[in-house]
């Protein structure tokens, strides 16, 4: 089969969940025997597996690279057709249902969210804002955020539409397409995210610890992924003082990057458990599966929202 995934796919080493998620995605499509046409901005991108088929757009400016990108996903659909065009990012969606219907067989949509849920845990920090001088500008930031909110759902929803079938990555997902998006059940098909197993697996923890200069007696927590609102970092931070009050010798790992980052240091900071915590910033991914197996404990305070479901099935550690 001949597919199309619409999307840069950007370099691994920028260790972006969502890149991760797209080149475990396209490479275990080709290594199934499907020929996977990809757009990167590194020619050396999954260049190793032979159904891949890279095409190398220039980088440059977020201008420049959004104009080299269209214009050689353009030239490739105009040259080429294709058996599925497969895509996870809305405004390609939309414009493949308006563009590429005549050179693609099947549009497949790929949905890991519910933007409403994004959208309104956005909008609660807004409200948490302390400083009554920036009331006004807080009002303004909602404003922005929920026209942008808006206008992002309306797009999710034509290229919904568009799409002849759409994966939805957890049961509550698919059912909130039906009830919220009268998107028709038959349409939609479960396929719940998955992980690599042959670099997540069991290793020894004293070599993952010597090798992250980890001491070999110490109680380690670590959370692993983007800090972003829905994670619930901040609750694992908030709880550290409790945690340590049994567990003095404790320490926590703080695992990626994300724009919650700052605000989880000065929490970390005004609750007095700063020399606790360790903030790695951005891993590779290669390397994730070293701290996760150095530690003691994998924490995930994921916030509910309001589908329960949405999310995947975890274990709550703490």
């Amino acid at each position: 089969m001949k597919m199309l995934f619409l999307d840069i796919v950007w370099p691994l080493y920028l260790a972006d969940g969502s890149l991760i998620h797209r080149h475990e995605l396209v490479s275990n499509l080709a290594k199934l025997g499907n020929e996977i046409h990809i757009f990167t901005t590194d020619s050396s991108t999954l260049s190793n597996l032979d159904n891949i088929r890279c095409h190398y757009i220039c980088p440059g400016s977020l201008l420049t690279l959004t104009l080299n990108y269209f214009r050689s996903s353009a030239g490739l659909v105009g040259s080429e057709t294709f058996d599925v065009l497969y895509t996870r990012n809305p405004n390609f969606g939309f414009l493949a249902g308006f563009f590429c219907k005549s050179r693609c067989k099947t549009l497949v949509y790929e949905l890991n969210g519910i933007p409403e849920d994004e959208s309104s845990l956005i909008k609660s920090r807004c409200s948490e804002e302390k400083s009554l001088k920036e009331e006004q500008m807080v009002n303004l930031s909602r404003y922005f955020s929920s026209a942008k909110a808006s206008l992002k759902v309306s797009v999710l929803k034509k290229a919904l539409g568009f799409s002849d079938k759409v994966i939805a990555v957890t049961p509550g997902i698919k059912a909130n397409l039906e009830s919220s998006y009268n998107i028709p059940g038959e349409k939609i098909t479960v396929v719940s995210n998955g992980a690599n197993t042959s670099l997540f697996k069991p290793l020894e923890q004293e070599a993952c610890r010597k090798e992250l200069g980890l001491d070999a007696e110490t109680p380690y927590i670590c959370f692993v992924g983007n800090l972003a609102p829905w994670q619930g970092v901040e609750y694992l931070v908030k709880a550290a003082s409790s945690i340590l009050s049994r567990s003095p010798e404790c320490r926590f790992l703080i695992v990626g990057d994300g724009v919650m980052k700052e605000e989880l240091l000065n929490l970390s900071k005004e609750l007095g458990v700063a020399d606790r915590f360790v903030f790695t910033g951005v891993v590779s991914y290669d390397r994730v599966p070293v701290y996760i197996n150095a530690s003691d404990i994998c924490a995930a305070p994921f916030i509910p929202v309001s589908y329960t479901h949405l999310t995947l099935p975890t274990k709550r550690i703490v």
